[in-house]
Order: structure tokens, then C-alpha cells, then sequence
């Protein structure tokens, strides 16, 4: 069995999936267990097939594999976000990794013409939101706020 399947993986990078369905259709499987195993199998190949397109992949120089995927989520996310103590809700772990691929592929002129910038009130323990009308809270700068100039509150001015 383990030179048929090195036999289909062989013929799967130089001719493809019709390569494996080919294989599958010679089998002459002798339980209906073995038939139901094929049949998912072929079912699978074939709603895959333009996936298993490796010569075609292969023509267009593109890599093949999981090992330069593996290395890029090492570099871009998990350096990034298993820092010492660093905590991430999943919403802030997927934004990183969005930002930080956009950026390592050289595509940030347009995802910023695609996302504009838009006026965001900077909250941060130096700098206290600002006063609630159901708090009546007053706002409060710091006066080591490193926001200034950046910060929308109304201490700040409301322009970045």
C-alpha cells in the first residue's frame, strides 16, 4: 500500500488530481467499507482538483509546501504576539496579524486607500476619556500624556 500511495503522490505534482482519480478508479475495493472510503475519497479529489493543480503551481513558480507559510506565521505573528505577558482578545490578534501581513507584503498604500483613516478618540491611562454627562466626570490631561497632538479628547483638540 505504501508504493501505491508514493505512486499517487508522484503522479499528483507532475499530472495532478486526475492523476489520483485515475488511481482510485483501478481499485477494486472487496468490503463496502473499502468502496465508502474510495468514494469519499473521489468525492474529495474532485471538489479539490483545481487546488491539486500542481503542475500548473509548479509551471507558475509558485512554492509548494507549508514550510515558507510556517516560517511567515513565526515571524509576523507569533514574534509579535506571544511576547512576555502580552495578552490578546481574538479580535486584537486577528487585527495585528492583518496589520502586520499587509505590511510585510508590501500592500499598506493600498489597504490605506482602501481603509482612510478615520477620527478615532485615543483613550489611554495617561489620558482619561473624557467627561461623561452621566458621570460629570471632568477630563483630566496628564501632563506626561505622550497624545498630544494625536489625541481627539478636549483637551487635546479634535484634530489628529
Amino acid at each position: 500500500m505504501h508504493a501505491w500511495v508514493a505512486a499517487c503522490t508522484d503522479a499528483l505534482y507532475t499530472e495532478g488530481a486526475v492523476a489520483i482519480l485515475h488511481a482510485l478508479d483501478a481499485l477494486s475495493p472487496n468490503t463496502q467499507e473499502a468502496r465508502d472510503v474510495v468514494r469519499q475519497m473521489r468525492a474529495y479529489v474532485e471538489s479539490n482538483a483545481a487546488r491539486m493543480d500542481y503542475p500548473a503551481f509548479v509551471a507558475a513558480a509558485w512554492p509548494i509546501g507549508s514550510d515558507m507559510i510556517e516560517t511567515q506565521c513565526t515571524t509576523l505573528v507569533q514574534a509579535r504576539l506571544k511576547g512576555a505577558g502580552m495578552r490578546w482578545t481574538d479580535e486584537g490578534a486577528q487585527t495585528l496579524a492583518t496589520l502586520r501581513t499587509v505590511q510585510a507584503s508590501g500592500q499598506w498604500p493600498a489597504f490605506r486607500a482602501a481603509h482612510p483613516p478615520q477620527a478615532r478618540l485615543h483613550r489611554s491611562p495617561l489620558c482619561p476619556s473624557p467627561a461623561s454627562p452621566s458621570r460629570g466626570t471632568p477630563h483630566r490631561a496628564a501632563p506626561a500624556c505622550s497624545n498630544r497632538g494625536t489625541c481627539l479628547c478636549p483637551a487635546h483638540g479634535t484634530s489628529p
